[in-house]
C-alpha cells in the first residue's frame, strides 16, 4: 500500500529535509505543511516561544523546537532563542520514556528521519501521503 524503500531515493529525501532545516522557522512550516494531516497529532510537536515586544506587534511566536516521534524514535530540532545554533538529537523511547539521546549533525538527522518516514511509509498509506508531499515540497 506505502512506498517502499527502493521506490524513495533516500539520499534525494534527506537533501530535501537537511536543506529545509537550515532555518527552524522554515523547517516547522515545512515539516507541517508536508506532514499535517497525514500524521496523527502525536507524531508532530512544535514548540514556540514569544516575547513581549513580539506580542505587542502582533508578531507570531518564533519556533524553538521541532519534533517527530515515529515509532520508538524522537528526531529533535531545538535551539534555545531565535538566531541560535540548532541542535538536532535522535532519542530512542518506549511508551513514553526516553531510554537514550544522541545529539548528531544535521545531515545524519536528516538520513535517519528519511529512513524511520521510509519504514513508516510502507505499511501506512497516509504516511506515504506525506513521505510524497515531502519530497515535492518546495520554500
Amino acid at each position: 500500500v506505502g512506498l517502499t524503500v527502493p521506490d524513495m531515493e533516500l539520499p534525494g529525501l534527506a537533501a530535501t529535509v537537511s536543506a529545509q532545516a537550515a532555518d527552524l522557522k522554515v523547517y516547522a512550516g515545512f515539516l507541517f505543511a508536508a506532514l499535517d494531516g497525514a500524521l496523527p497529532p502525536e507524531y508532530l510537536t512544535v514548540e514556540r516561544k514569544s516575547s513581549l515586544r513580539g506580542r505587542l506587534r502582533g508578531r507570531e511566536p518564533e519556533v524553538v523546537s521541532v519534533s517527530v516521534r515515529l515509532g520508538e524514535n524522537l528526531f529533535v530540532l531545538r535551539r534555545e532563542s531565535v538566531g541560535a545554533r540548532v541542535e538536532s538529537s535522535v532519542a530512542h523511547q518506549v511508551n513514553g520514556i526516553v531510554l537514550s539521546r544522541q545529539n548528531v549533525p544535521l545531515a545524519q538527522w536528516s538520513q535517519a528521519l528519511a529512513v524511520a518516514l521510509t519504514r513508516q511509509a510502507e505499511s501506512n498509506s497516509a504516511v506515504a501521503s506525506a513521505l510524497q508531499r515531502l519530497t515535492d515540497f518546495t520554500v
